[in-house]
């Protein structure tokens, strides 16, 4: 009867072992290609990338405590990447440095000093390292039935354990959770959409030009930089001048009076 029980114990041991193992060494998820734009269209952030992103991404990831703390709001913050801590942990007991974007560091290397980590890939290797586009392949490759409830075993609610892979830990949550891919819990993103984002990322995501000044403030900056009674006159208006001095009357009498003697 004991070796019965011991004989048992050891197939069910060596039962957990194999199904580990396997889990450990299960192949990677075969994901979907992701569209590919022409190699002779021009991506422009701002004409091209940028509108995708606000009219798709944004509403999720456009907060300061958005999921994995990445902010596709604006080219800096899809620059600085993801990170694993929450923004607000009502559990802590001790104070935790915020990640403001533009306040707290001033450069990719100064947020990845803070544990975050990039989402755009190495580049060069045609998007493979890429954790956005992924994501966003994963999000293709499981689909939700339109005009459908969604299954409800996708959590919506706000209070939601979130789970943020790096790049290399990526397969591992693609197996664990294979209907989290992106844009989560929402219909995903059109070809042509996804054409540009992947285009974009695959040609080393650069950065965008920097938006010329105004017309008015560059008016307001050469300005600036001309001495006030200059400015003054350019505008048609005299220059400042010197306190009027207060004039002097002369002693003696009207015209005509004689001046008092001595």
């Amino acid at each position: 009867m004991a070796t019965a029980r011991w004989i048992a114990s050891s197939v069910s041991f060596c039962t957990l072992i194999l199904l580990g193992y396997a889990c450990a060494h299960a192949p990677a998820p075969q994901l979907p290609a992701l569209p590919e734009a022409s190699p002779a269209q021009a991506i422009r952030y701002r004409e091209d990338v940028e509108p995708v992103l606000e009219g798709r991404c944004v509403v999720c990831h456009g907060c300061y405590d958005a999921p994995c703390q990445l902010l596709t709001s604006s080219y800096d913050g899809i620059e600085r990447g993801g990170s694993a801590h929450p923004v607000y942990d009502s559990s802590r007991l001790l104070p935790a440095r915020p990640t403001r974007l533009g306040v707290d560091a001033q450069s990719v290397e100064a947020w990845r000093e803070l544990g975050f980590h990039s989402v755009l890939g190495e580049g060069g290797d045609g998007g493979r390292s890429s954790l956005l586009l992924n994501m966003l392949a994963l999000g293709r490759a499981h689909t939700f039935a339109a005009e459908q409830k969604l299954p409800e075993d996708l959590p919506l609610d706000i209070n939601r354990s979130l789970s943020c892979p790096t790049a290399d830990a990526f397969d591992d949550f693609a197996r664990a959770h294979p209907m989290s891919g992106m844009p989560y819990g929402m219909a995903p993103l059109r070809d042509d959409e996804l054409a540009l984002l992947a285009g974009w990322v695959m040609r080393g995501a650069p950065a965008p030009d920097e938006p010329p000044l105004p017309a008015r403030a560059s008016v307001r900056s050469a300005r600036s930089s001309i001495p006030a009674g200059k400015a003054a006159r350019c505008r048609g208006q005299s220059g400042p001048r010197a306190p009027p001095r207060r004039a002097r009357r002369r002693r003696g009498t009207a015209a005509g009076e004689a001046a008092p003697s001595g």
